[in-house]
């Protein structure tokens, strides 16, 4: 519960003079009146609309008008919990308030914007920014004397103590508040401070001095007819109440609340409150009927709001629907299952899609843009048609802004294709039949441009289907002759065998069958690949949103240029072979570790599965697959064709190569169990919240019931010193994810290096030595190598750096880093944890240095090097008085670019985190 400042207008006799000249001052106040008017009846998002068109009809010199405009659409987005938005406002505000005469008036506005400016930084944490404002703002009206304006402010100062917890000091602002109010004898304002001091009370657990000061509030209250702080006291009443168990009464006080919030016409305060008595009456048989009758009128009238209430609202619905069924002997329809479903999904993800909007800022970008399409659906799931379409309208714009041309591939086209899409459907929900066909078309036209077959078949279906469409082309025959053949590629995929594929080689002529009687007749080898691609965009909310899937299908040329002819050539794991009805090949290549593009918000990620179908009546093909056996080139394999089988056998070889059908690393199996590892390549389970708990804290270990038990003792052993340090090590270690973002110093990194990574004698062998380390390595081999990433040490640049545990020396690798960079390929559930952190240090492995002894199936060994070196940091670090986890959840490919890899030689295996840590 807020109030409002009254300010005073010396010094700001420009109030309308800057309108525009075609406008009369006149006007200009009967528009703010009306936006104000809006505001108050709880639309703030219709009302920045109308100060907005105020402010582009003002001059764009400073003025008092540009400034007090500038601040109530400040407030507008404040109410709509865009807190970015706000802030840029009202610093706009303040900007142009110091280049006026300093006039009581300007003063007076300066302290409204100080205290606007503190309200803002407050809502979003940025509690010592917001303190400095609000004693700016009581600093002022000290000094011309406004007590009122100093009671307001030192009011507000005392919700920021409050929100930080800061409870006495919240207690007494409060209080000395409702000192300053009395003195001036404003009864409204000293109302709201009451009931303030009641939160603040009641949040300290001291519930009956809370219900005290809310009565006192609610009695001056009605004294002053203030209706819509009546029905925000009484709900805070009613929630006491329920606190101390008096359950009648809090309900009495709740439908209080929401006959004083339909007095004051409220739309905000009303959904407050019918969330709050639903809540409330939860659990009543009795009351389902009327609770779900509440919230579908309230959501019919929630107009284009989008604001927190109505998500909740959506969610208790949901409950009630399913509650109501549940009393019922009548199982509730498919339909009604659906609403259930829609209305439970959309409240969880439609206030995470607005604190992930809210996160991305003021900017236009692609990231927006998914974000408004996404919000659209949960409007079009929601049953809000209108709403979906000016949201969807809303991303198609921020797309066309220059600012969104970060992303100009295949995805931001995607977009659109899918948001003209869906845009058709909502139109067509909405009553715009025509402008429903105009979208469709749209979506078709960019289809197309993708290649998108299966895109290119919804538009055709959504124009062959809409009533408009069918009355237009969209009806005849040649959209159906076109949609019939799209879908016919689409759903001829060849019916997969279950023969095993050296069935299918054992049923081919072999070279000496082939070689007796006429020669086959070599004809045209046809090789067609079809592409399922899967898009996400990921946030740094740890939100995914997908888009829609892809389907190409393209022709490969039939005398492609074979690459990598000296290479040894293998299948990849996990591709299968079969033959079709109509006797093609067909290779089926899975997905493999996703495509990464880092925009300026989001992270794209790009999954493409594969499938080739091979047109060959010759057997050119199957004579092909049975060469490939993993010890053979290339150019090897095409040698012991015949002669005439060659070209044909080289541009289906070039092909699976390039589909990634066919390995040409020369090491396919150690490849795939790096490859298994990466993020995204293949699907955790996914559980979250309390089934991790469940699974942490279920004690399920291996555990021999039935043997012997031998119990062990604890004992310490003093005159080892050694193993009482290392035991006190392994008893403070403990991952941390509280990094200071603090600087390290130098000699403490250095050290770090040296004692975890560095030389600790020498091997002699025959005639040489061996450097040894202070971690095991298979074979003594070290073919992990270690790339300290340096945020912030004292004494160190940042940068990318190579350590050389021989010369216990960095080896500068790139001091341009781009941080931000880097951090985007952190996973972004990460980036704030990383980014607080003072070193990143990662261990990669060199594949084909350790496979020249141990070949492929050594990897596990590799990789314990890489968990040896990441305990001795971890310990070392905890020595010194640091913060250290292991750390694995990057991007791959990202962090090997940024660390200058080669990823055919060399990739990323495990990192630890280093650095101060809060406490």
């Amino acid at each position: 519960m807020t109030h409002k400042k009254a300010k005073k207008q010396g010094g700001g006799s420009d109030h309308g003079a800057a309108y525009a000249s075609r406008n009369s001052k006149s006007e200009y106040l009967q528009r703010a009146e009306r936006a104000q008017q809006l505001f108050n009846a709880g639309d703030p998002v219709a009302a920045r609309r109308v100060f907005a068109e105020i402010l582009g009809a003002l001059d764009a010199s400073p003025s008092f008008a540009r400034a007090t405009t500038m601040d109530q659409i400040g407030r507008c987005f404040l109410a709509e919990g865009s807190f970015a938005l706000a802030i840029e406002q009202f610093e706009q505000a303040i900007a142009i308030s110091r280049k006026l005469p300093a006039t009581p008036g300007v003063h007076s506005l300066q302290a409204t914007l100080q205290s606007d400016l503190g309200e803002a930084l407050r809502c979003i944490g940025e509690f010592v920014q917001a303190r400095s404002c609000f004693l700016a703002a009581i600093k002022i009206g000290r000094s011309i004397g406004d007590k009122r304006a100093e009671a307001v402010d030192t009011d507000r100062l005392g919700s920021m103590f409050l929100r930080e917890g800061m409870l006495e000091e919240a207690t007494s602002s409060f209080k000395t508040a409702i000192s300053l109010f009395s003195q001036v004898g404003d009864r409204t304002p000293l109302a709201i401070v009451h009931h303030h001091l009641g939160v603040a009370y009641q949040s300290a657990g001291r519930y009956s001095e809370a219900e005290n000061e809310y009565r006192v509030a609610l009695e001056l209250m009605e004294a002053t007819g203030e209706i819509r702080a009546i029905a925000a006291c009484s709900s805070a009443l009613a929630d006491v109440l329920g606190s101390t168990s008096r359950e009648a009464e809090a309900e009495v006080w709740h439908r209080k609340a929401l006959d004083a919030a339909f007095k004051a016409g409220n739309d905000v305060e009303i959904r407050r409150c019918i969330v709050e008595l639903t809540q409330a009456l939860r659990g009543r048989a009795d009351c389902l009927s009327y609770c779900r009758s509440l919230l579908e009128n309230a959501l019919a009238r929630a107009g284009h709001s989008l604001d927190r209430h109505v998500w909740q609202m959506y969610g208790l619905l949901g409950h009630c629907l399913r509650d109501t069924f549940a009393n019922s002997n009548e199982p509730p329809s498919g339909a009604v299952l659906t609403v259930i479903e829609n209305c439970l999904h959309i409240s969880d993800l439609g206030p995470s899609l607005l604190a992930t909007l809210e996160g991305l800022g003021p900017r236009s970008s692609f990231a927006r843009a998914v974000m408004f399409d996404r919000l659209a659906h949960c409007c079009i799931a929601g049953q809000r048609p209108r709403t979906a379409v000016l949201l969807f309208r809303d991303a198609l714009q921020t797309l066309q802004d220059p600012v969104a041309d970060e992303e100009t591939s295949d995805s931001k086209v995607l977009l659109q294709h899918a948001i003209n899409n869906a845009l058709g459907h909502a139109l067509h929900f909405s009553g715009k039949d025509e402008e429903a066909v105009q979208a469709f078309e749209t979506a078709l036209s960019l289809s197309q441009t993708l290649g998108d077959l299966r895109g290119e078949a919804a538009a055709r279906e959504n124009l062959l289907r809409h009533p408009a469409g069918g009355q237009k082309q969209w009806g005849g025959a040649e959209n159906i002759e076109r949609l019939a053949s799209i879908e016919k590629v689409l759903g001829d995929v060849g019916g997969a065998s279950s023969n095993p594929m050296q069935a299918e080689l054992d049923s081919q002529p072999t070279e000496a069958s082939s070689s007796t009687g006429s020669k086959p007749k070599l004809e045209v080898v046809r090789v067609s690949v079809r592409e399922y691609i899967r898009t996400e965009i990921v946030f740094g909310s740890d939100l995914v949103v997908d888009l829609p899937r892809q389907t190409k299908v393209t022709e490969v040329p039939s005398r492609a240029v074979l690459a990598a002819q000296e290479a040894v050539i293998q299948f990849s794991v996990g591709v299968r072979t079969w033959r079709d009805s109509d006797g093609n090949c067909i290779v089926h290549v899975p997905a493999a570790e996703p495509l990464c593009d880092i925009q300026r918000d989001c992270v794209i990620l790009r999954r493409i599965e594969r499938q080739l179908e091979i047109s060959d009546s010759s057997s050119v093909v199957w004579s092909l697959v049975r060469e490939i056996d993993g010890t053979k080139t290339a150019q090897q394999v095409l040698n012991v064709l015949p002669g005439e089988y060659r070209d044909a056998a080289a541009s289906i070889l070039s092909a699976l190569t390039d589909s990634g059908a066919i390995d040409v690393s020369g090491r396919p199996i150690g490849s795939y169990l790096h490859l298994a590892t990466k993020k995204g390549t293949y699907f955790a389970p996914g559980i979250v919240g309390e089934e991790i708990l469940n699974l942490a804290s279920d004690g399920e270990y291996r555990d021999h019931h039935d043997a012997t038990r031998i119990d062990l003792s604890k004992a310490h052993l003093p005159s080892m010193e050694a193993f009482e340090t290392l035991r006190t090590l392994t008893r403070g270690r403990r991952s941390r994810r509280d990094y200071s973002g603090k600087p390290v110093d130098r000699n403490k990194f250095d050290a770090l290096l040296d004692v975890a990574c560095g030389i600790t004698g020498v091997m002699p062998w025959r005639d040489r030595e061996i450097k040894l380390r202070a971690y095991p390595s298979s074979g003594a081999l070290y073919a992990v190598e270690i790339y300290p990433i340096i945020f912030n040490v004292s004494d160190h640049e940042p940068g990318v750096y190579h350590y050389s545990a021989p010369d216990h020396a960095l080896n500068v690798v790139n001091r341009q880093m781009d941080r931000d960079t880097l951090l985007a390929s952190v996973l972004p559930s990460e980036r704030q944890m990383v980014s607080g952190a003072a070193t990143f240090i990662c261990l990669t492995g060199r594949f084909k240095r350790h496979e020249r002894k141990y070949g492929q199936g050594g990897y596990r060994m590799m990789v314990a090097e890489a968990g040896h070196i990441s305990q001795n940091l971890v310990l070392a670090a905890t020595s010194l008085g640091l913060a250290a986890r292991p750390f694995g959840g990057v991007f791959d490919s990202l962090l090997n670019r940024e660390l200058g890899l080669n990823e055919i030689d060399e990739q990323f295996l495990l990192g630890v985190l280093v650095g101060l840590g809060e406490s």
